[in-house]
């Protein structure tokens, strides 16, 4: 688990409403394929790509931008809304407070094809780090 996977996954358990939305089972590997959806729904945590680009004159500095994904597995319908709208909610609050960055947003959200007892939506984030110097 990359520090910034580990960072999205503790800022969600840990700032979770259970009465928006029952509390998912984080995974940050494909474990989550043996995942028993019967009892939990589940969220994988996953980086994409971290690029960083050059800043100031001379280069003494860079950006750098993290991106990852989250990717909501339940059951039913209902439970993958719920845990989505609790997903945003608390990514939302933390965006200009995430520790480390110095904005974390969404960029892109999805529902993936759904299946009888199977559901899937993934929302992607990212974390923007505007200058670190050399």
């Amino acid at each position: 688990m990359t520090d910034e996977e580990l960072l999205i996954s503790t800022t969600l358990s840990d700032n979770w409403n259970t009465t928006n939305a029952p509390l998912p089972k984080f995974y940050s590997t494909d474990e989550i394929k043996l995942h028993d959806f019967k009892n939990y729904s589940a969220i994988k945590i996953y980086l994409l790509n971290s690029p960083e680009a050059p800043k100031g004159l001379g280069y003494t500095s860079y950006q750098r931008e993290v991106f990852l994904t989250v990717d909501i597995r339940t059951k039913d319908r209902t439970s993958v809304l719920q845990i989505r709208d609790e997903v945003k909610r608390i990514i939302k609050s933390f965006r200009k407070s995430l520790t480390g960055y110095d904005i974390c947003k969404m960029t892109h959200e999805r529902k993936v094809n759904s299946y009888i007892n199977y559901y899937q939506f993934i929302i992607e984030i990212s974390l923007l780090k505007y200058r670190t110097t050399i």
